[in-house]
């Protein structure tokens, strides 16, 4: 969806054709063999749980390289963010999907996977990820379709798809902050209290 509605709705050519080649296919090799991360203190064997961390730790490279790509498609057309909300939309889905990439190989190590499995920042994760990309991206590409689809000259009101936004985004960063603060405090307070004594 990036790579078709954010050259689409600013006017510009992806910023790499290359890279978008190279993104694809790195991810289609590696995060298959990533969901093992999502097993850690398992049944699963170690050397599968291992497997997981690292190829998720590899997975950060493709998964930067892609919104890496998206944002420098915005070379020379940064000033289209201050009246185009539906191009905000696009773009901050970028910004939470570099982070939640981030995040989820960092929690994919097994050291910080002891604080944070089974706590409410793994539920944070995934949210930043499903209503931060996802949810973004989708309604920056119905708000880019709608018009298109009934021969409209542009959306009834663009300032309706502003209100739209900053509640989307402060809803969203509101949410996944709290699950973050926490997860981390229940996975602190579980670690306080199964300590035993030496």
């Amino acid at each position: 969806m990036m790579y078709y509605f954010v050259p689409k709705q600013a006017n510009r050519p992806i910023y790499s054709y290359r890279l978008s080649i190279v993104h694809f296919w790195a991810l289609i090799a590696t995060y298959v063999w990533a969901g093992g991360h999502h097993l850690h203190y398992s049944a699963l064997p170690d050397w599968a749980q291992t497997a997981g961390m690292v190829m998720s730790l590899i997975l950060l490279a493709p998964s930067w390289g892609g919104m890496i790509n998206g944002m420098m498609t915005l070379s020379g057309a940064w000033h289209k963010l201050r009246t185009d909300p539906i191009l905000r939309f696009l773009v901050v889905s970028l910004s939470f999907y570099g982070m939640s990439t981030f995040e989820g190989p960092m929690m994919a190590i097994k050291t910080v996977n002891a604080l944070s499995h089974n706590t409410d920042w793994t539920i944070g994760h995934v949210h930043s990820g499903a209503l931060g990309w996802v949810a973004m991206i989708s309604i920056g590409a119905i708000y880019h379709l709608i018009p298109k689809l009934w021969g409209l000259q542009a959306m009834y009101s663009v300032s309706l798809i502003n209100v739209h936004f900053w509640l989307a985004t402060v809803g969203t960063v509101l949410y996944i902050v709290a699950m973050w603060v926490n997860g981390i405090m229940q996975g602190l307070m579980w670690r306080a209290s199964t300590k035993t004594e030496p």
